[in-house]
């Protein structure tokens, strides 16, 4: 089992302290088959693609699983599934629940039952009947009835330019009937996820600008003017108001939320650039939100800049803006892997003990592979694919292979070297004394085989966490995407 990376519980959040263990208890109704039940807990800043740490639940008996953790603070969770070895699924992990909230004061039982006897769709809430109980069941049962209600609710009839201050949107049915069945569930949730689950349902209209964009496209009939009074009309809605009322503290926490937001000042601008008014905005999130819900959307703005953004400029600008500490720390995490970002330096020794940096390369382009002694996959990556590549580029005396080595031992290294299953004395061959190096764990290149493509201006173009990734896995696409690369100036 995975340990659980704590997601520490800060004052402001508004909810009681406990140094209680996370407990889960999940029992299968009749007819679900599954093998293995895991907890994959959710990364706070990152959103629900991202997935900090995965736990195994423990089966007490035939159908009835727990999970006991030493979790502290809250977060989100799903709980996935191994289809079992009868199941004609093949994939690896498959989603048995919504995602939930949760914190380490609970001790929730979920019961599950099929719904639909002709098989299962995929999706959650189509194929189980859930039921709760248990301390802090009550917002595993709240998230899971205004989810259900958004999914019944119809969708509605768009109102388009032909009468743009009434404009409704697709979806807006469906948050209506979410934010109805939340004020039902109002006396029985705690006041903090009251409103973060209003948050939640308020930023689902994430979607929207991009359907006013393609109404203004689909109706306008090539009138400029009428398109952009109608997206300017339509820029706030009356839950932005609603909004304001939800603090700024607990607003920070709903991923959904800070992700409308982020869509929404992306829209903005985009008006503001149509009207020859260009946006600035990092200015724009601290002048029209408060702290921590501005630090939240200045790192989502970093974590997802408009690729014509000088990276570089965005993150020396955003950082001395943000003043919490979580999201300092996913902002610089990030910063360092990203491409255009600068590489950061190191000093190693080369096979006749010569200190190498790699700012003495600046101007060349380099492709870094790291690897020790014993990685099979290292040494595979090098016969099948690196080897001839080498040997195809020796002549481009602008591109330079280095091969580092996170071996502990300097002969074995040397042995290795010399072995040719590694690398060749043709490349620079560079040595970290293990994998404690700083520069190693910086870019936690602990496990390897590791990828770099390092541009002219000493900048990351592309981080590879394997061989096998695409534009790599072959001679022929290692050879083409060095090629491409050489040739931008």
């Amino acid at each position: 089992m995975i340990p659980l990376k704590a997601v520490a519980l800060k004052p402001n959040q508004r909810l009681p302290a406990s140094t209680d263990s996370l407990v889960l208890t999940v029992r299968l109704g009749q007819g679900i088959e599954m093998d293995s039940l895991f907890v994959f807990f959710i990364n706070p800043l990152k959103g629900e693609a991202v997935i900090d740490s995965v736990a195994g639940l423990k089966m007490l008996e035939n159908g009835v699983f727990k999970y006991c953790g030493n979790a502290t603070g809250s977060g989100r969770l799903v709980v996935q599934a191994k289809p079992s070895k009868a199941s004609s699924r093949r994939q690896r992990y498959l989603p048995i629940t919504p995602v939930f909230n949760w914190c380490s004061s609970d001790s929730v039982r979920i019961s599950m039952d099929k719904r639909n006897v002709t098989g299962l769709t995929g999706n959650t809430l189509d194929d189980y009947a859930f039921g709760f109980d248990g301390p802090g069941y009550e917002k595993y049962m709240a998230r899971e009835k205004i989810l259900r209600a958004r999914l019944n609710a119809e969708p509605g009839l768009v109102v388009g330019l032909a009468n743009s201050s009434a404009y409704h949107d697709l979806l807006a049915p469906k948050i209506d009937a979410a934010l109805n069945t939340l004020e039902e569930l109002k006396p029985v949730l705690p006041e903090h996820y009251y409103h973060l689950f209003k948050a939640d349902i308020i930023g689902w209209q994430a979607s929207r600008f991009m359907r006013l964009e393609s109404a203004c496209k689909n109706q306008s009939e090539g009138d400029s003017a009428l398109c952009q009074k109608f997206l300017w009309q339509n820029l706030h809605t009356a839950l932005d108001s609603v909004a304001s009322e939800i603090p700024a503290a607990i607003a920070a926490l709903s991923g959904s939320y800070t992700g409308y937001l982020h869509e929404k000042l992306l829209f903005e601008a985009s008006l503001h650039k149509a009207a020859g008014r260009p946006l600035d905005y990092p200015s724009a999130i601290v002048k029209d939100h408060q702290r921590p819900l501005s630090d939240r959307l200045l790192l989502n703005l970093f974590l997802n800049h408009v690729q014509t953004q000088d990276i570089n400029a965005l993150y020396q600008r955003v950082r001395p803006l943000i003043k919490d500490t979580a999201c300092l720390t996913a902002l610089d995490e990030s910063a360092k892997v990203l491409p255009g970002m600068s590489v950061a330096d190191f000093e190693l020794p080369d096979l006749t003990g010569k200190t190498m940096r790699l700012a003495d390369f600046k101007g060349k382009m380099m492709f870094v592979d790291v690897w020790f002694t014993g990685c099979g996959a290292c040494a595979a990556y090098y016969r099948n694919v690196l080897k001839q590549a080498e040997e195809a580029l020796k002549d481009e005396k602008d591109i330079v292979f280095v091969s580092i080595s996170t071996d502990r031992n300097q002969e074995l290294w040397k042995r290795s070297l010399a072995s040719g299953k590694y690398s060749s004395t043709n490349v620079l061959n560079l040595y970290t004394k293990g994998a404690d190096h700083p520069w190693v764990k910086y870019y936690h290149f602990e496990s390897v085989p590791k990828m770099i493509i390092i541009n002219r201006k000493g900048q990351i173009e592309r981080i590879f966490n394997n061989g096998l990734a695409e534009g790599i896995n072959t001679t022929t696409a290692l050879i083409s995407t060095l090629k491409m690369y050489q040739g931008e100036r």
